[in-house]
């Protein structure tokens, strides 16, 4: 009966404290930790399933984004510039022009590298879509991170019960009578 009266003393004493409400809140919300990390878990495998029927054409739609990205900020800031002249008689355009004309630079040569290295650009484009397959098909890659977490916990807890067993020792003398 004191042991149970000791165990619900500690247990209110750690309840109070700063890694103990931690600890707590942990423990109350474990159903939506476990929601959330098998939802994960599911968009995960959908990604990997959408990645194994698509990433050929997302890789070849994120070159030609990048030429786009590149080539509207360049339009967009000769329209800017534009819009303030017509705006402000006063107005000083020049580093906008410059800017807008860099921009352009940049596409073209990123366009001229794109059109010279078109045939790695091409072996790059099916080296991703072999590795979303070999993603697709080997699905205990997803779980790899998952086993090493848990070994890890699993060694923290061996550490800490660990320091708790040396913290209750008590007081450790040195025994002179041993070399």
């Amino acid at each position: 009966m004191e042991v149970k009266k000791n165990w619900e003393a500690l247990k209110t004493t750690v309840k109070y404290t700063k890694i103990g409400s931690a600890f707590v809140d942990l423990l109350q919300t474990r159903w939506l930790i476990l929601i959330g990390a098998c939802s994960a878990l599911v968009f995960t495998l959908l990604y990997i399933r959408f990645l194994d029927w698509c990433a050929y054409w997302i890789s070849w739609l994120t070159v030609v984004i990048v030429l786009a990205v590149l080539v509207g900020c360049g339009v967009g800031l000769l329209h800017y510039r534009a819009t303030k002249i017509s705006e402000y008689a006063y107005f000083s355009a020049f580093w906008l022009q410059i800017y807008a004309y860099t921009i352009f630079l940049i596409a073209g040569i990123y366009f001229v590298v794109m059109v010279c290295n078109f045939r790695s650009l091409r072996v790059a484009t099916h080296v991703i879509e072999t590795a979303a397959d070999y993603f697709a098909d080997t699905k205990r890659i997803v779980f790899v991170p998952i086993f090493y977490f848990f070994v890890a916990v699993i060694s923290f807890v061996i550490w800490v019960a660990a320091l708790v067993c040396v913290a209750s020792i008590g007081d450790i003398s040195v025994d002179p009578t041993i070399p």
